[in-house]
């Protein structure tokens, strides 16, 4: 089955609408306080995050991507769902792997999410995926625009998301993870909020994308190129096809990468896919959940740090 992969990057302006149940405001130089807000139960279903919701009163199933630029409803599920569209004075279009789509604007009334509630939430609104791939199945996507107000520990082990609120000054990185905890700064976010932290491989740096959104992890042919991957090393490997928003299957190649290292945890022979990149990004290779598995992730909006517990344990339960 072919990689799901993100909704890479989109034009045009969305509504700011956030979920609702956020987190109070204190005053800068307190004590940072930090409490578990909601529990999301996911099902994985081949590496893809998938969580339930209930938008406009009726139920809809949602993956979760890290690496979509603002959540999406396909076109099939907001029929179904009966919102309307939102007109706008300008052509908007999703895309990712796979291509570019032309996309609309939606405005559900209500959202819920894990306890969560919003009233007036903006989704782009596209087709998704090819005809018959896992990708058109979907009902939609659930990017940061909904949950990045918390810090969020993605719990792979006992498949849950567990998302944290934060009160006071927590510019520093906390975690009620235990274990052995490893911490990288993120990337300054842009508008997109993208997780993207430096990595290394072959003595050279590079940018890394923590996305979600793809089952696999995934070199672009620059950074194969700039490891000394020749193209008649790639097309020797095996062959394989990803799908992702458009409607075009891509081909990729499956690889053994000698080393990544993340922070100080260095990964040896690492499985990864080679793929064409389609539009230029500002990083050079994406961490699906095939590599979530090797460590437990806590995603700290409120400090801009990815956390990582090596081994992976579950997460602790929450107090009485």
């Amino acid at each position: 089955m072919g990689l799901r992969m993100r909704l890479g990057w989109c034009f045009g302006a969305m509504l700011a609408v956030m979920l609702a149940g956020g987190v109070a405001q204190a005053q800068s130089g307190s004590t940072c306080q930090m409490f578990r807000q909601s529990r999301l139960p996911v099902h994985i279903d081949h590496g893809q995050w998938l969580v339930d919701a209930v938008i406009d009163g009726k139920p809809a199933q949602l993956m979760f991507d890290t690496g979509a630029s603002t959540s999406l409803l396909s076109t099939r599920a907001a029929a179904r769902l009966g919102i309307l569209m939102v007109p706008s004075v300008h052509p908007l279009a999703v895309g990712g792997f796979g291509g570019v789509r032309a996309a609309g604007l939606v405005m559900a009334q209500s959202v819920e999410i894990g306890g969560l509630k919003a009233r007036r939430f903006a989704f782009f609104t596209a087709d998704l995926g090819g005809p018959t791939g896992a990708f058109a199945a979907l009902d939609g996507l659930m990017s940061s625009d909904m949950i990045s107000k918390f810090d969020i520990d993605l719990d792979m082990p006992e498949q849950q998301l567990l998302l944290y609120g934060t009160v006071g000054d927590c510019r520093r990185p906390q975690t009620v993870l235990g274990g052995d905890l490893y911490q990288l700064p993120l990337d300054p976010f842009d508008r997109d909020k993208t997780l993207v932290i430096n990595v290394g491989a072959g003595g050279k740096g590079f940018k890394a994308e923590i996305d979600t959104g793809s089952n696999r992890t995934v070199i672009y042919r620059r950074m194969a190129l700039d490891l000394g991957i020749s193209p008649a090393d790639v097309r020797a490997h095996p062959t394989g096809r990803m799908e992702g928003v458009g409607a075009r299957p891509i081909s990729i190649h499956s690889y053994a990468l000698p080393d990544l290292e993340v922070g100080d945890l260095t990964f040896r022979h690492l499985p990864v896919e080679i793929a064409d990149e389609l539009a230029p990004r500002q990083f050079d290779m994406v961490l699906g959940t095939d590599f979530m598995k090797r460590v437990h992730v806590w995603i700290s909006y409120s400090s801009h740090t990815l956390i990582m517990q090596y081994p992976p344990l579950p997460s602790p339960k929450a107090p009485e």
